[in-house]
């Protein structure tokens, strides 16, 4: 690789999208939606360290015997989970219709899935390192605790004033480097019947197959 090592670029974005189960439908707004992500890590603990207690051990004689739902694995060592905020824009969205809600999470020196030694890199370049920046090798800076991106989406329905949540789970094999989302909008004509002042109207429909469908 002939890219010099101080040279830096644009920083890689991770796209993910949600779209209203009830877009196609009149009136089904939700209003005031929120997004609140995290991300699910575990990492792995040591029998010296002062994170065991007597309560982890308990029923399990010796590392080898331990089966594995147990927190003590035949390396004695443990795992555990830890959640982090993921920061992501937009994360709000005051009237959620018919549209399709992309929001975007930037892999700068802050976020929560890259290593640590990427990080610092980050921060003593003041930038994404240019030799990074293949398909490849931005995978290659993740960090290897991710466990999952938990999305959880909250409002309120325009229809019935209920509340609305919903949550997705995408795991690191969910993510596509180098690929963008299929388009999930189409042009359909408005039904003649219920609209016969608008004969040659036209309307934007959501076809919610195609909701993870991606392509090169």
């Amino acid at each position: 690789d002939s890219t010099n090592n101080d040279e830096v670029t644009n920083f890689p974005v991770i796209e993910m999208r949600c779209v209203n189960d009830r877009a196609n439908a009149g009136g089904s707004e939700i209003v005031n939606a929120e997004l609140a992500c995290t991300v699910a890590t575990i990492e792995e603990y040591h029998d010296k360290d002062d994170y065991i207690s007597g309560d982890i051990l308990q029923g399990c004689e010796t590392p080898a015997k331990c089966s594995a739902k147990d927190s003590l694995n035949r390396e004695g060592t443990i795992k555990k989970r830890s959640f982090k905020a993921l920061v992501v824009t937009p994360q709000f969205h005051p009237y959620f219709s018919k549209g399709v809600w992309y929001f975007r999470h930037v892999l700068n020196h802050r976020s929560p899935l890259l290593r640590k030694s990427v990080r610092r890199r980050i921060v003593m370049l003041k930038g994404w390192p240019a030799d990074l920046n293949t398909p490849e090798k931005i995978r290659a800076c993740f960090s290897d605790t991710i466990e999952a991106v938990h999305i959880a989406l909250r409002g309120k329905s325009n229809l019935t004033a209920d509340e609305v949540f919903k949550t997705h789970i995408y795991r690191p094999s969910d993510c596509y480097i180098g690929w963008s989302f299929a388009t999930m909008a189409h042009v359909s004509k408005i039904n003649k019947r219920r609209f016969r002042r608008h004969y040659n109207r036209f309307d934007i429909d959501v076809d919610q197959t195609l909701l993870h469908d991606i392509v090169p």
